[in-house]
């Protein structure tokens, strides 16, 4: 559910600085909404659920790749100005990891 609708967003006929703008709000809402989800992907002490390590591995590189789709995007229109977009793809997908689980989480979850 979640990376369909980041899917939508990156596909979306946007210029990329209001695509990051809608990624980032997307996710948030999104997240928001599937809370046992994120519960599962930030909590290392589950017993018995090693698929999770495999799953967030993968989510990880998924959301990077849609993110620096997107960087890319405005690096050809003019919009951003990067050196490295997969570098900066995994920068920004780290810290919206570590948003989300403010956000989401409380302050006494990080």
């Amino acid at each position: 559910m979640l990376f369909s609708k980041l899917k939508t967003v990156v596909a979306a006929k946007l210029p990329a600085d209001d695509k990051m703008r809608k990624y980032v709000e997307v996710r948030m809402e999104t997240l928001r909404d599937l809370e046992n989800y994120h519960k599962a992907l930030v909590d290392d002490t589950l017993p018995g659920v090693g698929f999770l390590d495999h799953l967030k591995d993968n989510s990880a590189k998924e959301e990077a790749s849609m993110i620096k789709q997107i960087l890319e995007e405005g690096l050809s229109a003019g919009l951003f100005q990067l050196k490295n977009s997969q570098m900066a793809a995994i920068a920004i997908s780290v810290a919206l990891k570590g948003l989300t689980v403010i956000v989401l989480g409380g302050l006494g979850s990080v």
